[in-house]
């Protein structure tokens, strides 16, 4: 990369020569993704979920109605195929994005999440072949910061 093509910042902190319009629509390359009940038991414990009398069923895998909680598809970018443990750091890293500079990932913060639930979740991907696809929806210079507006479809 030339001296040119180099990010430059201002005395704002905001970038002079970067076009974060062109980030926007970008679709990262798709993720392979599969989990099974353990799992969303797991997902459950880890974020201390709680249930009224009337959601037992997010929680006792014996119910006859055992759910997956609506949040849970959230974690399977990061989780991906794996059934053992995974550095969290190294898939929060999605790769370069056209016009947006390097992306520190350890020095970010997750501040929203929003979820639309077209239909049930099944409570295991057995039989299934799923994959999570990431697009940039937009990124906003913040002078020191910015901020990345991104879509996730399960």
């Amino acid at each position: 990369m030339g001296s040119v093509d180099r990010p430059v910042k201002n005395a704002s902190g905001r970038y002079d020569n970067v076009d974060f319009r062109k980030a926007a629509g970008y679709q990262h390359p798709p993720i392979k993704c599969s989990y099974n009940r353990r799992d969303v038991l797991l997902f459950l414990q880890a974020n201390a979920i709680g249930c009224q009398k009337d959601e037992l069923h997010f929680l006792y895998e014996p119910h006859p109605e055992f759910a997956a909680f609506p949040t849970f598809p959230i974690n399977l970018a990061f989780k991906q195929t794996d059934q053992d443990v995974f550095d969290f750091i190294a898939r929060t890293v999605t790769g370069s994005v056209p016009g947006c500079p390097p992306f520190d990932a350890q020095r970010s913060v997750d501040g929203e999440r929003g979820i639309a639930i077209l239909r049930p979740i099944p409570v295991s991907s057995d039989g299934l072949d799923l994959e999570v696809r990431n697009k940039v929806v937009a990124v906003y210079d913040k002078g020191e910061r910015r901020a990345v507006q991104r879509q996730w479809a399960f």
